[in-house]
């Protein structure tokens, strides 16, 4: 079993791949962001560091919303899944790829793995 169906499989509860236009949608936010060519410049952004996701979603600043999941990995698939899926099985979706970008249309946040930290982006 790979990594990826790993992590599909403990994000089962709620876990989509993106595909077609959902895809493009999902990319087109990414954008949206402030990414350019996948990387996010977080010297220049205004961000928030939190130390763990447990902090993040006990701040208030987030609710326990659908997001998506994009690795730098030609290997994994955008996703789609909760928040609180993510926080609860954060070993399994960050051993993924040492680069991940979890959003949806109000935020942004990456993980700093394996220093610890999330930088988070409020849209």
């Amino acid at each position: 079993m790979t990594l990826f169906e790993e992590c599909a499989e403990v994000l089962k509860p709620n876990f989509t791949i993106v595909t077609g236009n959902d895809e493009e949608m999902a990319i087109r936010i990414l954008y949206e962001h402030g990414a350019t060519n996948g990387y996010i410049d977080w010297g220049i952004k205004g961000h928030t560091l939190y130390n763990d996701f447990q902090e993040l979603l006990k701040s208030g600043v987030v609710k326990d919303d659908k997001v998506f999941v994009f690795a730098d990995d030609v290997d994994v698939p955008i996703f789609e899944t909760t928040l609180s899926l993510i926080a609860a099985n954060a070993d399994d979706v960050l051993a993924l790829c040492p680069k991940i970008y979890i959003y949806n249309n109000d935020f942004l946040l990456q993980p700093m793995y394996p220093h610890g930290g999330i930088h988070f982006l409020k849209k």
